[in-house]
């Protein structure tokens, strides 16, 4: 029985041993590995289907993403319903435009700006000056103040009465305070202020009576306080130059200086000699309180500065001709204004004019958005999209937003990535 029992176990310990020496055999290749560097991790790639439409070509997966942006423009173009507009920058930008343009309001103070960056240059500096008529030591005749459109020349105690507002005013007693230190003591003639470097066109007539003087007030090419008797927002003088000419004489006698003349307005002969000059604040800087605040003054002088440079005429015709060619050449449509401010009701511009005047007045705008656009308008770039204009109607907005958000359909795309 034992006989029998190891035979099958010889047998088996047999096909063992050679199954072992075959496998001792078989060559072995080592690959050396080495630990990952500190941070790296182990990342697994999941397998991908055959069948799977993550390897459809790229070339397909362009041409899906293509149809999916026209479908979406489509959409967005049929939704802008008439008188409103809509534009989109970038690579991909496009325009839905009204006939004949749309009322922007306040939004039309960037066109301005971009207008008068490119013509007059972000470091124009708004200058008054005195011009005395024979000067001999402490006692001169007449005495000129002329101005040179500057919206922020004031007195400091208007500036005081200003202060929540951001602007950067010009201080209009530093004249008063040349003279002193010119040692003049005594003014024999008159004090006579000179407007001319503007029409005498300060206040459309179209705007509506709604319009008040304390909103946006008389625009000529000398205006202290922004026309103001007092610092009192309500105290308007009719004639602001001549308010003008009133401020520096009650400046001089409070420095203790003898005005024997009287304030009034007229033109300077020429080859008067200048003895003294205030500039403003950098045009760059007036520009931004501008968009800023929405202040609609600061628009109405720099228009008509835009048409003196261009054309020689202070007016706002000239102004706006300027403009009309400068959109025209920023490839956008143009432009049908009557004033700077945006304040008259015939004023019409186009959503591409205002997105090109955006796009080279933003850096005004820090924070991007423009801040006294209305709740039915957008102006400025929204999240990480691109820039975007949309006047008319709540629908233009959420449509404009929207294509910016979420341009594309993004699953039907990732299911086609590689």
């Amino acid at each position: 029985m034992v006989t029998i029992a190891l035979v099958p176990a010889l047998g088996l310990a047999a096909v063992w041993n050679w199954a072992r020496d075959e496998v001792r055999s078989i060559p072995v290749v080592t690959v050396p590995s080495a630990p990952p560097s500190d941070g790296a991790s182990v990342v697994g790639i999941p397998e991908v289907e055959a069948l799977s439409f993550r390897r459809v070509p790229k070339a397909l997966m362009s041409e899906v993403v293509e149809r999916e942006s026209a479908a979406r423009l489509a959409g967005v173009v049929e939704a802008v319903p008439e008188g409103s507009c809509l534009a989109v920058g970038g690579q991909s930008g496009f325009r839905v435009e009204a006939d004949g343009g749309v009322r922007a309001g306040p939004l039309q103070r960037v066109i301005v700006a971009a207008a008068a960056l490119e013509v007059l240059g972000a470091d124009h500096r708004f200058s008054t000056s005195l011009h005395a008529d024979g000067l001999e030591g402490p006692v001169i005749g007449d005495l000129y103040i002329v101005g040179g459109g500057d919206p922020m020349l004031a007195t400091a105690s208007f500036a005081d009465a200003m202060r929540s507002v951001p602007n950067w005013w010009t201080p209009v007693e530093a004249l008063a305070d040349a003279l002193v230190l010119l040692g003049v003591e005594r003014i024999a003639g008159d004090v006579v202020a000179d407007g001319s470097r503007y029409d005498d066109d300060l206040r459309p007539s179209d705007w509506p009576a709604s319009v008040s003087l304390t909103e946006a007030g008389r625009v000529d090419s000398l205006v202290v306080d922004r026309g103001r008797l007092s610092s009192s927002p309500r105290n308007i003088a009719f004639e602001p130059v001549q308010a003008a000419a009133r401020s520096l004489v009650d400046l001089l006698r409070a420095r203790g200086v003898v005005v024997e003349g009287f304030p009034r307005t007229g033109t300077m002969p020429p080859d008067v000699p200048a003895v003294a000059t205030v500039r403003g604040e950098p045009l760059s800087r007036v520009l931004a309180g501008m968009l800023s605040t929405g202040d609609a003054d600061i628009a109405e002088f720099v228009l008509k500065e835009i048409g003196v440079r261009v054309s020689g005429r202070g007016t706002r015709s000239a102004g706006v001709e300027t403009i009309a060619d400068l959109v025209a050449s920023w490839g956008a449509a143009g432009v049908s204004m009557t004033d700077g401010s945006g304040l008259g009701p015939d004023n019409r511009v186009s959503c591409g004019a205002l997105l090109a005047a955006w796009e080279r007045a933003r850096d005004l705008l820090p924070d991007g958005l423009v801040p006294f656009a209305a709740e039915s308008d957008v102006l400025g770039v929204v999240g990480e999209g691109p820039a975007v204009a949309a006047i008319g109607s709540v629908s233009v907005i959420s449509n404009a937003l929207a294509l910016i958000s979420d341009p594309l359909d993004l699953v039907s795309i990732r299911e086609i990535s590689p």
